[in-house]
């Protein structure tokens, strides 16, 4: 059932209610819970955590605040000092640096991830814990500047994050105010294809009560595609007012600005990369792919003891999107020619508001330390999807010196409002850590959420002389109701070595919510689970590393019907199992080595394609987007003001389609950086894929892939006072 506005009344109601009750008995019981802070204060510091530091706390992990060490799964944190150490200026480059991560920005559907066997929707994409849809169609490139962290949590989390994170959440953390000192921050860097790179923050407190942050930061370069610039832009400020010793309020607002590469991908000949082809740009010139987005955020939080606390965050976001392209092309080989379709014009008009409230209680049953969260989540996501379906039009463009070709002149379908959906989500969730001895504790987590979808079409397709192409379909509403659940225990076996392992669940759609039409609306959540067991240690001063070994089933695919090959039928299976190692040693001041490696075997376990009429089984073929080994590794050294380092990726080869008839090679890049410090300023020279390996980053599966960067190069100036 879908929980009405009084339903939710009452679980508020219900949820103050606990508190009335539980309060007078929580303030005589002493808090015996080791706790890290997950609180709206903020301080500062200048000191520079490694990037497997197992006292982190993680908000992406747990809402209760735990650290790593404390949390039953595999999870890793880039603080903002370790994205500008590595110059990482995109998030596709700082994502990709966590264990078994891989990634593309293909245009159309912009920054998507692959890990654990999975890839696409099935990895999360989280704005400071928000889900705003399905990130094949909500994400966007950008730049790193902004953010003060970068959480990976891998493996399924919709007990945490709702629908969608099967293979992991990817969550990004804006920066946020201190209230201990002034602080200035500024960064510019020139590279290769006229790169420009600048960004500038500030933060500090304004009074004993009040502190602020602003960032500003701006991205732009020719790129090493013709004809295929970008630009990224971005402001954000946060207020944070400690009104007294229990009320803490905070405000932040980000407006983002992201006009992309109109590069969409070289075509292939014999299933492989041809010089000719690799930087043409074979676009429309009038091609647009551009993304303008705004949050708000409002934050209060209560604090009348140091066993209780009620948080509640009001947020909304709004994104106005638009492409305009062509968006395939393949060879013909007996033309010799490029032959581009697909001509595509889609525009996006969202608005998502939502209210997150929870309540953390700390007490002792039976003597036992026990942190408890119970929290609410509402949200109204109001998509309305313009197009020209029908997407006609191809013409034919030389393969070395593309044509000009407008798509204006090339369309055949008008671009029209084409369907409004509303989505209204409702989900209670909690969870729940128990201290059962100092060496072993208990985290139990729960969610329950449920989605009434209402969508009305709003015009049919349309031909460039006004006359309907098709009937208009009639509007429709959904409900879908879906449990996911999470069981973990942690055990500290020596000091500094912790054992964990956890059986989660996972929720998710097979088809996006915001834009669902009614030729889908019959279709169930997937299902996913995942057991996994590791290890996290602290041994040695200087050296932190996390094992972990796991395995996940995805069910409820959409898949052929092998009994019926014209129908499609929920009845498919996807697994995975793996092993994953990320480390960090420094065996001396001078001396750092981190790595990570990731090995996995995934496959279709029933999964059924339509040849000729008659069933295919792709039991036992491979997902596509998938590598079953991943290694990256960086080798730092210092002296003085002097620093270096050294860095190897690699990616081992991805199928290109389900059937597996191809798959894109494997890939190794190398890079460098020279730095240079003095006082409060560093100036670096780095150098990035230095073999100048050409490769594909990401494909479709069919005639074209997108090629990744060739060898390039930046300097940068950084400031921090």
């Amino acid at each position: 059932m879908f929980y009405s506005l009084s339903i939710q009344l009452k679980m508020l109601a219900l949820i103050f209610s606990i508190f009335i009750a539980d309060e007078a008995w929580a303030q005589s019981v002493p808090d015996e819970t080791p706790q890290v802070d997950e609180s709206l204060t903020v301080t500062g510091s200048k000191v520079k955590s490694e990037k497997l530091d197992q006292s982190k706390a993680s908000v992406s992990g747990s809402r209760l605040g735990l650290q790593l060490k404390e949390t039953p799964a595999t999870f890793e944190i880039l603080e903002h000092d370790e994205i500008l150490k590595r110059g990482y200026g995109s998030l596709l480059e700082a994502v990709e640096s966590g264990n078994g991560m891989s990634g593309g920005n293909p245009p159309g559907a912009p920054t998507v991830f692959s890990t654990r066997g999975f890839s696409g929707d099935s990895v999360s994409i989280l704005y400071n814990g928000i889900r705003i849809a399905n990130p094949g169609m909500s994400t966007s490139p950008g730049d790193t500047w902004n953010l003060q962290s970068i959480e990976i949590l891998k493996g399924p989390a919709s007990v945490l994050h709702g629908y969608g994170a099967v293979g992991g959440a990817v969550n990004y953390i804006s920066k946020r105010p201190n209230q201990e000192y002034q602080q200035f921050e500024g960064l510019l860097a020139i590279g290769s294809w006229n790169k420009l790179r600048v960004g500038a923050g500030s933060g500090g407190p304004i009074t004993d009560s009040l502190s602020y942050r602003v960032d500003l930061s701006q991205q732009n370069a020719d790129t090493y595609v013709d004809d295929a610039p970008y630009q990224y832009q971005a402001a954000s400020t946060a207020f944070l007012y400690q009104l007294n010793d229990e009320w803490t309020l905070g405000l932040e607002a980000e407006v983002n600005r992201n006009d992309i590469s109109s590069y969409f991908g070289s075509p292939l000949r014999d299933n492989r990369l041809d010089e000719r082809f690799l930087f043409n740009n074979y676009n429309v010139e009038d091609n647009k792919t551009l993304i303008d987005a705004q949050w708000l955020r409002l934050k209060t939080e209560w604090n009348p003891s140091p066993h209780f606390r009620l948080q509640n965050l009001a947020y909304r976001y709004a994104a106005d999107r638009h492409w305009k392209n062509v968006e395939y092309y393949s060879y013909d080989a007996t033309q010799d020619k490029v032959l581009a379709s697909d001509l595509i014009e889609i525009k996006h008009d969202q608005e998502l508001i939502g209210d997150q409230l929870m309540m953390t209680i700390q007490h002792n049953p039976f003597d036992l330390a026990n942190s408890f969260l119970l929290g609410l989540d509402v949200s109204r996501n109001n998509f309305t999807h313009i197009n020209n379906s029908g997407y006609s039009g191809t013409f034919v463009l030389n393969p070395d010196n593309p044509e000009s070709v407008s798509f204006e002149s090339a369309r055949q379908e008008l671009t029209l409002p084409k369907r409004n959906t509303v989505d209204q989500h409702t989900a209670i969730f909690l969870e729940n850590r128990l201290v059962v001895a100092p060496e072993l504790q208990i985290v139990l987590g729960a969610r329950s959420d449920s989605t009434r979808i209402r969508s009305k079409n709003l015009n049919p397709h349309t031909g460039i002389d006004g006359q309907p192409l098709n009937a208009l379909e009639p509007g429709f509403t959904k409900t879908l109701e879906g449990i996911t659940g999470r069981f973990g225990l942690v055990s500290e076996i020596i000091p500094n070595l912790h054992l964990f392992a956890q059986h989660t669940t996972a929720e998710s759609s097979p088809v996006s919510l915001v834009t669902l039409a009614k030729r889908s609306e019959d279709f169930k959540l997937e299902k996913s689970r995942q057991s996994e067991l590791g290890i996290k240690q602290s041994l040695w001063k200087g050296f932190d590393a996390t094992w972990s070994v796991y395995q996940i089933t995805k069910q409820n695919l959409v898949t052929r019907d092998p009994k019926d090959p014209t129908r499609n039928e929920q009845i498919g299976q996807q697994s995975s199992a793996g092993m994953e190692l990320s480390w960090t040693l420094r065996p001396s001041r001078s001396w750092l080595w981190q790595g990570n490696i990731a090995i996995l075997k995934a496959s279709f376990d029933r999964f059924y394609a339509e040849s000729q009429g008659l069933p295919v089984s792709y039991k036992g073929k491979k997902p596509t987007h998938v590598p079953e080994q991943v290694v990256s590794t960086w080798v730092d050294y210092e002296q003085g003001p002097f620093a270096t380092q050294m860095g190897l990726r690699y990616v081992g080869e991805r199928q290109a389609d389900n059937l597996n008839s191809f798959a894109y090679s494997a890939y190794t890049l190398l890079h460098g950086a020279l730095a240079y410090r003095t006082g409060n300023y560093e100036v670096a020279l780095r150098g990035k894929n230095l073999s100048d390996q050409r490769y594909i980053q990401w494909g479709d599966g069919g005639d074209m892939a997108l090629v990744g960067e060739p060898r390039s190069w930046e300097l940068s100036l950084h400031t921090s006072l």
